[in-house]
């Protein structure tokens, strides 16, 4: 397989610009010499379809982008990808994509607007904020950004006096960040390595589907279940719901939802009290045992509903599978003590000597970098107070992934200026005064940082169909247009240019010797540029997890409702961004096998016991909002739990994903966690009624039971060793798939 580059400057298709419909493409007259028609060409890019920052190579064939696979040297997926990266060619070629500038007119319709007049009129917006002294309420939210965009943004906001840069996620893992910093003067989230450990316990972590790198964790997580050395690693899930990561463990366990900081401080009480804990100095020791001597297994078993027997043994058995690994941070476990959770799995982890080991604080994640959700908060109460002049919306639809109840679309409505830079029309663009098209990911430009260490480039593997502007590109356009030396600030004639400039620094970093054309070649084809991090250090800091409260209280939950509710990022549309591709939307979700919308999720006791059948539309009721949705019956959750995915119930966003399914964001309060800004996705009961309707859901699956006719055989892992050679905690009596 090759890979190549594309110069920016070349010209492999000359198109004719069309907003009705896609480019004409005229015949090659003089073919690019890196172009054999019929054969495949190959760019290596970075994927940006979540954080995670996959890398990729992408096939073109005359011009124009056909697959993209997973690049086989980047250290993050290592040559695999995900189905949302593999739908990014979907949002390429998506026919909803807005194909000019538009500019709402006094009757609030969008008008297409030439590109030249937009910078002109931004431009002018623009100085007279800043000569009336309002500069500094000039604010950018833009999606996670790590390199030269990033840089770019932060001057150019510069430029007015401003810092109001907010780096926004909806699954930002604040509780996990806060729990680092109290435990081990580290407000960051580390790297996490699956393939090391023995035994892994997730709290609600579905590193599987959308936790933090799921190619990455995939991989790590497939090593470590290799049954290498006579055994392979133990997985133990535990959270409300089994979700596709839950699946795959060997034991599910489900506490009451919000208890999980008394499993894993009970724990701790019995790995102490045995002596099964690490080496630890011995102020440590008694200062833990301290803060966990009222969590012995009987207190416990109470508030989560296990068994006392259950948690001595699962304490024992994290203890003695090291190194082990303990994950918190999961959406379904992020509720209003989320950073206590946080605080004692780190604690667990720490006296099991796991630290430096399976967890390490170097190098860390890019979604170190990112704002609170508590930050937003705090700008959507400035907008409501008349205190920013113009906002800026780069890959962020705030009015989709935020709860109602934050106020963002009246604040909005506030502020004077609102520019988006999205591709398409949805929730939060079509409430703009402007919007200017970015070029889709495959047609840009650009770098990204997922970890320390790792440097990945973005490259166009085809000219752009539309008429859309990379916005860097726009950024350096208005700089040059504004007066007070703007201009001298962004001497860059485009973002192609400004890009090299700051690759230069690197190349000045790590290989000054080599000349700096080769260096940039070089890093393109292989899709960036990374190294090994020095692992950092990481101490306890006894004296602020000593001044937790303790004991720490239950968990709160808005509303007077029988059922807590559950939210989980959706496998196909993670939090709503892929639901406007269609290979998505047919994308079988991995336990249901639906497609197409979205459901309530409900254990079949309850539903007899409220005399709900599959298909019943469902009205759900909390103090914030309502949704309807369809009722899937499940024995995977909790009697007393409801889940929902997100993903879908988009009001705008194309035709694919519009008025399909609910929005059950907008079921939450707006209120964050406390300690960590988080938003707090575990935090209210609903009432369930039966609307009378029906709606049945469209499945690819006939049944999930066999009707003892012996469909799916098993047989165990004792059955498959030879004799004398059982794995450790397989079955010892060999089983056969068929009878003899």
């Amino acid at each position: 397989m090759k890979w190549s580059t594309v110069n920016s400057q070349s010209s492999i298709l000359h198109e004719l610009p069309c907003v009705t419909s896609l480019p004409v493409t005229v015949q090659y007259l003089l073919p690019h010499e890196e172009i054999v028609p019929g054969h495949a060409l190959w760019y290596a890019s970075t994927c940006r379809e979540c954080p995670a920052g996959c890398g990729l190579l992408v096939k073109t064939r005359e011009g124009r982008a056909i697959k993209v696979e997973g690049n086989p040297q980047h250290p993050v997926n290592r040559g695999r990808l995900c189905a949302r990266g593999q739908a990014s060619l979907q949002g390429l070629y998506n026919p909803d994509r807005i194909r000019e500038p538009l500019r709402k007119d006094p009757a609030g319709r969008f008008q297409p607007i030439a590109w030249e007049e937009a910078e002109k009129l931004l431009a002018e917006n623009l100085d007279a904020i800043r000569g009336r002294g309002f500069g500094h309420q000039v604010a950018f939210i833009t999606a996670p950004l790590t390199g030269s965009l990033d840089r770019l943004i932060s001057d150019w906001l510069k430029g007015f006096g401003s810092k109001r840069l907010i780096r926004y996620e909806p699954f930002a893992y604040e509780p996990l960040r806060a729990a680092n910093r109290i435990c081990f003067d580290r407000d960051v989230v580390p790297t996490y390595h699956l393939a090391e450990a023995k035994l892994i316990l997730s709290f609600g972590a579905d590193f599987l589907e959308g936790w933090i790198s799921p190619v990455e964790f995939a991989q790590g997580f497939s090593k470590m279940r290799r049954p290498d050395n006579g055994g392979m690693g133990r997985f133990i899930y535990v959270g409300p719901r089994l979700s596709l990561t839950a699946a795959n463990a060997d034991e599910w366990i489900s506490p009451r939802p919000g208890s999980e900081p008394f499993l894993a401080l009970g724990m701790i009480h019995v790995i102490l009290g045995e002596g099964l804990a690490a080496s630890l100095p011995q102020e440590e020791r008694e200062e833990i045992r301290r803060l966990t001597r009222a969590y012995d297994p009987k207190t416990v078993a109470a508030r989560t509903e296990i068994p006392p027997e259950q948690i001595v043994r699962l304490a024992r058995v994290f203890s003695s599978h090291g190194p082990a690994l303990a994950l918190a941070g999961g959406v379904a476990v992020t509720d209003r003590n989320a950073t206590a959770t946080g605080v004692a799995i780190n604690l667990l982890n720490y006296i099991s000597g796991n630290l430096g080991k399976t967890i390490r604080f170097g190098p860390t994640s890019n979604l170190s970098g990112l704002n609170a959700y508590r930050d937003l908060i705090s700008l959507i109460e400035a907008m409501s107070r008349g205190e920013i002049q113009a906002v800026f919306l780069y890959n962020v639809n705030p009015l989709f992934t935020m709860p109602r109840a934050a106020g963002f679309d009246a604040a909005l409505k506030k502020v004077p200026l609102v520019v988006s830079f999205s591709g398409l029309v949805d929730e939060t663009a079509a409430e703009a005064h402007l919007v200017l098209p970015d070029h889709a990911s495959l047609e840009s430009w650009g770098d990204y940082s997922p970890q320390e260490g790792i440097h990945s480039l973005m490259q166009p593997a085809m000219r752009p169909l539309f008429n859309t502007r990379g916005l860097g590109d726009l950024l350096i356009n208005v700089a040059k247009r504004m007066e007070g030396g703007m201009a001298q600030s962004f001497p860059w004639g485009n973002f192609y240019e400004y890009l090299r400039d700051q690759w230069k620094k690197i190349h000045q970093q790590v290989d000054p010797r080599k000349e700096f054309e080769s260096f940039w070649e070089e890093s393109l084809q292989r899709g960036g540029l990374w190294g090994g991090v020095r692992p950092g250090s990481a101490r306890l800091n006894l004296k602020a997890v000593s001044s937790l409260k303790s004991p720490i209280g239950e968990a709160m939950f808005d509303g007077d409702g029988t059922f807590y509710l559950s939210l989980y990022p959706s496998l196909s549309h993670f939090d709503g961004r892929g639901a406007n591709r269609p290979w998505l939307q047919e994308l079988p979700d991995p336990m249901t096998s639906i497609v197409w919308d979205n459901w309530l999720e409900i254990h079949p006791q309850t539903a007899k016991r409220f005399q709900i059948t599959e298909g019943d539309l469902i009205s759900i009721s909390s103090p914030y909002g309502k949704a309807e949705l369809p009722a899937h019956l499940s024995e995977g959750i909790r009697p007393d739990v409801v889940a929902v995915p997100i993903g879908q119930g988009h009001t705008k966003y194309g035709r694919y994903a519009s008025d399909r399914g609910a929005n059950p964001i907008h079921l939450l309060p707006h209120d964050p966690e406390p300690q960590s800004g988080a938003l707090p996705w575990l935090s209210v009961k609903v009432t369930l009624n039966k609307t009378g309707k029906r709606y049945p859901l469209a499945s690819v699956a006939g049944s999930d039971r066999q009707y003892g006719r012996g469909i799916a055989q098993a047989v165990s892992v004792a059955a498959l060793s030879p004799p004398g050679e059982v794995a450790e905690g397989a079955e010892e009596e060999p089983k056969q798939i068929y009878p003899p």
